[in-house]
């Protein structure tokens, strides 16, 4: 129906033209190693403002919901590396988890990089009371607009569309509404092109993260120098996360493992033990805030995707670890934490998450213990200059 009022407009246009055909334009898949239309001088005369916001490559990214507001959970949020925007940025308040981290992509800022290790390496700063978290990943998307495998599918579908010239046409009005039907159709286009790519997205990431403490640390032969500030190193962390979204994260699955060697606390005679930690999630986008009409024409979605929402989803997480019991952080030996949790998504720079972890430890003198609480999360992430 929508190619039929195309197709009538251009037309009804055709009476001030030479011939209906001079003033049309079809996509014409590669121009000069980019993507493009057939080029016509006219084309791009006088105004080509349509043509230059359909880059199909420089920009196009999809959200992880999932890793959008970062792990859900609370045992392993400043290790985890969620997020495959330019940067992405969030705090974190509870009771016992108040947390500051920023996941910066660098060879985004590269409009010609094509490698898809490099687009998604990613470095990870935090800050959770007091100890700082530095890390470094690789990764993967399988949904990159930028990938080799969907040039094909990206020239079959903009190679259905058909634009009108605006040029063409004698009066401004006439050149104003051909403009106006060409946006429409190249939005309508790229819609379907992004549904397409989004369908099924598996993201995944492998990193190393350390842990420093935040004091000085001292290592003299003074007893009274060598007290609470014996080690500035905390831990080493290696990790792995796969993301699986359907329908561009209508729904979102993740997880993750974590091999962890840390020590409690800076005072001398602390060793290392070794943890292994386990998360996993699941999210529901239940209330799409926009429907798709007005989704086609939201600044934020033609740019990177983004659906504003309010989504609802679990986290589970697992800790344990049978090091020697008397290193052990905060006299736990085995940690399993369930969250439920609310994320509002209005916008990039508007993402809110509430959450009521449910935590159950076992003790290092098996003791089992069971906690409430709860925590609020601000996000804002930027996918592109």
């Amino acid at each position: 129906m929508k190619y039929l009022f195309v197709l009538s407009i251009s037309i009804f246009f055709a009476s001030s033209c030479y011939s209906q055909d001079t003033c049309k334009a079809n996509f014409n898949g590669k121009i000069q190693g980019l993507d493009g239309f057939t080029p016509n001088v006219r084309l791009d005369r006088h105004d080509s403002s349509f043509l230059k916001g359909l880059n199909l490559e420089t920009f196009r990214f999809t959200n992880d919901y999932v890793g959008t507001l970062r792990n859900p959970g609370i045992l392993f949020n400043e290790l985890d590396f969620s997020g495959f925007e330019l940067l992405s940025t969030n705090l974190t308040f509870s009771d016992k988890n108040n947390a500051q981290k920023i996941v910066f992509s660098p060879f985004r800022l590269d409009n010609n990089q094509r490698s898809n290790i490099l687009l998604n390496t990613r470095f990870n700063i935090a800050l959770k009371n007091n100890i700082t978290t530095l890390g470094l990943a690789i990764g993967g998307d399988n949904s990159e607009p930028r990938l080799q495998k969907f040039q094909a599918i990206r020239q079959a579908v903009f190679s259905r569309g058909q634009y009108l010239i605006p040029e063409c046409f004698g009066t401004k009005s006439e050149q104003d509404r051909a403009k106006q039907v060409n946006e429409a159709e190249a939005k309508r286009l790229l819609f379907e092109f992004d549904s397409i790519r989004t369908k099924q997205v598996i993201k995944w990431s492998i990193g190393y993260n350390t842990q420093l403490f935040g004091v000085l640390s001292s290592k003299g032969d003074d007893p009274v120098t060598d007290s609470l500030n014996y080690y500035g190193l905390k831990s080493h962390n290696i990790s792995g996360q796969v993301s699986y979204l359907i329908n561009n994260g209508q729904w979102s699955f993740s997880g993750g493992y974590n091999y962890i060697i840390s020590r409690k606390n800076a005072e001398k005679g602390q060793d290392k033990i070794t943890y292994h930690g386990l998360a996993f999630s699941v999210a529901y986008r239940a209330i799409p805030f926009l429907n798709e009409d007005k989704l086609k024409a939201n600044e934020n979605y033609l740019k990177f995707l983004y659906v504003p929402s309010l989504n609802i989803g679990l986290a589970y997480e697992y800790k344990t670890t049978n090091g020697d019991l008397m290193f052990a952080e905060d006299g736990i030996k085995t940690g399993r934490v369930i969250t439920p949790f609310i994320d509002i998504l209005i916008s990039p720079a508007a993402q809110f998450r509430i959450g009521f972890p449910i935590t159950r430890n076992k003790t290092v003198v098996d003791k089992k213990t069971s906690q409430l609480g709860a925590l609020l999360q601000y996000s804002f992430k930027l996918s592109s200059l």
